[in-house]
């Protein structure tokens, strides 16, 4: 390429190029010196971040070490928790048979009981109530004694113990 006006020492063109290299040199030597602050601003942005990152992280740090406590606690407690849940709903099972047998010690005390020793057995055939009625009828009535009496039940005493576990009432009513 040819040369220009610009590129040629001692013209007018010549210093304007001159003075556009010093004003371009100014220009770059402000902005390197702008990018150097701004870098440096920068540099102290980052390390107050960093420091205040750190600070948080110490912050963090506890409520973390307290969950993880707290999830320890929880996890030693809950077979603790598993069995007494499990004691509580065998407790309860007993609650229930308990009141059940209450009740029914309840009534049985409102009950009139007699209770007939030395009956000859095998006399009752299959209704025990009706042999009862009828010997009762039969005897009570000869013997002169109010016949005003109901029968709602009737049954046999075993003469000797039953055997553990099996329950067997004790009296004729």
């Amino acid at each position: 390429m040819g040369k220009t006006s610009l590129d040629e020492p001692g013209t007018s063109a010549g210093t304007e190029k001159h003075n556009l290299e010093e004003h371009s040199s100014a220009n770059l030597m402000t902005i390197l010196q702008t990018i150097t602050a701004s870098q440096e601003a920068l540099e102290l942005r980052i390390n107050t971040m960093v420091v205040d990152l750190g600070l948080l992280q110490d912050d963090h740090r506890q409520p973390v070490e307290q969950v993880t406590t707290m999830e320890r606690t929880i996890s030693t407690m809950n077979p603790k928790l598993t069995s007494l849940g499990d004691r509580l709903i065998g407790m309860e099972s007993q609650v229930k048979v308990l009141e059940l047998m209450a009740e029914d010690a309840e009534n049985t005390a409102k009950r009139n009981y007699i209770h007939i020793l030395g009956l000859p057995e095998h006399n009752e055939g299959t209704n025990m109530l009706t042999y009862l009625e009828t010997w009762l009828c039969t005897d009570v009535s000869a013997a002169g004694l109010s016949p005003f009496y109901a029968l709602e039940q009737a049954h046999r005493v075993p003469a000797k113990p039953p055997p553990s576990g099996i329950c067997t009432p004790p009296y004729c009513s």
